[in-house]
Order: C-alpha cells, then sequence, then structure tokens
C-alpha cells in the first residue's frame, strides 16, 4: 500500500472520532459505528462468510459471530474500512490476501484504516509514554488483541522487534521503545483533542 492510501486511511478514522465523538468513544464499539453511519450489521455463520463481509450494495456488513470477539470486532471495523475507502462489495479471504506474495491492496487499506478506528495514534501514544500501559494493559483498554495491538505498535514506529515472529509468539516480552521517535502526539485539526478516559 503507497503511503499516501495509508495516510488516508489513518485520516478517515482520526475524522470519524473526530465528527463523532458520540459513537467512537475508547473503546470503540465498531457496529455502533458502522450503525450510526447507516449501515447494518447483520450475522452470517455460513461457511463462505469466513470471519466477515461488505456487501456496497445493500451497505451491510455479514459478520461471522463463531470467531472470538476481539476478531469479531476487528472484522466489523475491517469491514467498514472497505465502506469508508470506497471499495466495491467483497469477501474478506484471511488465507490468500495476506501473504507478501499475493496480497490485495484494498485489504491492507481496510486493516489499517480498521487498525486506526480501534487503536487511533493519539491515544495509543498517550497511554505509551504518559501512562507507561504494557501491551496486554492496552489490549484490554482499546478491545483489541494482544498481536493487534503489537501491530499497530510496529505501524506506529513505537516499538522496534528485530524478530517479530518470537514477540507475537511470546507477547509478554518487554517492548524497547524506538530511539529518536518524536514522542508528542499527532496535531489534531482546530485544535481538537481526543477523549481518553483517565
Amino acid at each position: 500500500m503507497s503511503a499516501a492510501r495509508r495516510d488516508l486511511a489513518e485520516q478517515k478514522a482520526l475524522e470519524l472520532h473526530l465528527q463523532h465523538p458520540e459513537f467512537c468513544s475508547i473503546p470503540v464499539n465498531p457496529i455502533r459505528v458502522a450503525n450510526g453511519l447507516g449501515l447494518r450489521v447483520l450475522r452470517d455463520n455460513s461457511e463462505e462468510n469466513i470471519d466477515g463481509r461488505y456487501n456496497s450494495v445493500n451497505e451491510t456488513i455479514y459478520l461471522n459471530t463463531d470467531q472470538p470477539l476481539y476478531r469479531r470486532r476487528f472484522t466489523v471495523a475491517h469491514e467498514l474500512g472497505h465502506h469508508i475507502m470506497g471499495h466495491k462489495t467483497r469477501p474478506r479471504d484471511r488465507s490468500k490476501q495476506y501473504t507478501k506474495e499475493d496480497f490485495d491492496p484494498d485489504e491492507v487499506e481496510a486493516n489499517r484504516f480498521a487498525a486506526a478506528l480501534l487503536m487511533p495514534e493519539a491515544a495509543v501514544r498517550k497511554c505509551v509514554f504518559e501512562k507507561g500501559m504494557l501491551v496486554e494493559a492496552m489490549a484490554d483498554f482499546f478491545g483489541v488483541s494482544e498481536k493487534a495491538m503489537c501491530i499497530r505498535l510496529k505501524q506506529l514506529r513505537i516499538v522496534k522487534w528485530p524478530k517479530m515472529a518470537k514477540i507475537l509468539r511470546s507477547m509478554r516480552q518487554t517492548l524497547k521503545l524506538t530511539k529518536g521517535i518524536a514522542l508528542k502526539t499527532p496535531a489534531l485539526p482546530n485544535g481538537q483533542t481526543l477523549s481518553l478516559p483517565s
């Protein structure tokens, strides 16, 4: 995914937080966000629906409710990303579209949007740099899996991990802060702030 598309996905998620604080408070309830934007979220536990899918024709997200809670939350946010980013109807196929050799840029973009919606950059930075929260506590706070939290910390260049697989196998390791990264939260338009519970 190009840097411009990545930045656009981040910006679209931030705009939702700023324009709709009534349904974007942390931990974000992605079903509430989708409903607030006029989308329906319906259960579909059929075999064809691996995790979830978005239908742009009837503006509906179909969710496999047999998945664990954290996966369901991320899936709805991901499918909402397809809607927000203007993608057409598509399934979420976790087996094919996420390998380095064969990936769909729209899927990567929807993942980036989902991460930014559920774990906004300013809030993540506040949790790390002002509150000193560990990965497990942040994952609980944002309502995501520890793996998703680690990936978000890496996306934001807050942590470095020379051997990502090792860290993902052992989530309890201490994460090292990246040296040379500005510790300030990003500037928000018109002096707006994201509210973060104390």
